[in-house]
């Protein structure tokens, strides 16, 4: 399933553009700073460039499987950031549990976060994707229901 590309994208002019959802859902539910400004205008640079690759926005309907893509995503988000923190040294498996040996600075911390969160993100997408449900997937992360 990792491997096998999905098909390029169908145009669908009667779905609205993804990207202008998530920009809209990002101006309304974050407080407006400069971080989210750049962000914004980050986004709209990746909706120019799927443009110029495929021809047609993203949309729904579009003849892609979207899970999939965004599980792919999610396996390529946790190996850039488990990298930057190679990079600086850090190894998450020595940063696990209640005793931290190697004092983190602030920003580590965070990418370590992303980099946890990242793979749980991909483990339920995978979870999801073999057609377990996520009461399935709460179970493997350890999120079981009380």
């Amino acid at each position: 399933m990792s491997n096998t590309p999905e098909p390029a994208p169908t145009p669908r002019p009667d779905r609205p553009a993804s990207w202008d959802q998530v920009i809209a859902f990002t101006t309304a539910a974050f407080p407006q700073t400069e971080e989210r400004d750049a962000l914004i205008r980050d986004m709209s640079d990746r909706h120019q460039t799927g443009l110029a690759k495929y021809g047609t926005p993203l949309t729904a309907g579009n003849g892609r499987n979207s899970l999939i893509d965004a599980w792919q995503e999610a396996m390529d988000l946790a190996v850039y950031l488990r990298t930057a923190l190679e990079e600086v040294g850090i190894d998450p498996l020595k940063q696990a549990g209640p005793v931290s040996f190697t004092v983190v600075e602030p920003k580590h911390h965070a990418i370590l976060g992303m980099f946890a969160g990242a793979v749980q993100t991909a483990l339920l997408l995978k979870t999801l994707l073999m057609g377990n449900d996520i009461e399935k997937a709460g179970i493997i992360l350890g999120l079981e229901a009380s």
